[in-house]
């Protein structure tokens, strides 16, 4: 029992990768072995992925913030493309985190709230160019 609350604690929230190993590929007893023999290999080696809890939401709020600070000094058209230049990043951090730190997160959750951000913040951007075009219109308007 002890020893199951050990494997329990010490592998809880990680996935271990089960492997095939090239150089022997057979059917039968051999090959079972050989799948058993890869998962305590990647056990020993502590060569497994661990998901984060929250990170796709710090990376989410993260990419709404950069997404946001863009629609805000830019034009709607160079944000769009901005903004997008910024989810292929994003795409690309999380493969980095998955390779080289060996940390699983979603990256649905930021490339969805950059989605959001694509389409939302370019026309508040628009609606508030607007707006102040008419305030300019009416100050310039003979009373």
């Amino acid at each position: 029992a002890a020893q199951q609350y050990f494997f329990s604690e010490k592998f809880k929230d990680k996935i271990v990768l089960i492997y095939e190993d090239p150089r022997n590929v057979g059917f039968g007893p051999a090959f079972r072995d050989l799948r058993y023999r890869s998962v305590i290999q990647s056990i020993i080696e502590k060569n497994f992925i661990s998901r984060s809890g929250t990170g796709h939401l710090w990376l989410s709020l993260a990419c709404l913030a950069v997404a946001a600070f863009i629609a805000y000094w830019f034009r709607p058209l160079l944000a769009v493309l901005l903004v997008f230049v910024l989810a292929v990043g994003t795409l690309f951090f999380g493969s980095y985190l998955l390779d080289s730190q060996k940390l699983l997160i979603d990256i649905s959750y930021p490339l969805i709230a950059l989605a959001m951000a694509m389409l939302f913040f370019p026309v508040i951007t628009l609606g508030r160019g607007e707006r102040e075009k008419q305030a300019e219109v009416l100050e310039e308007a003979p009373e």
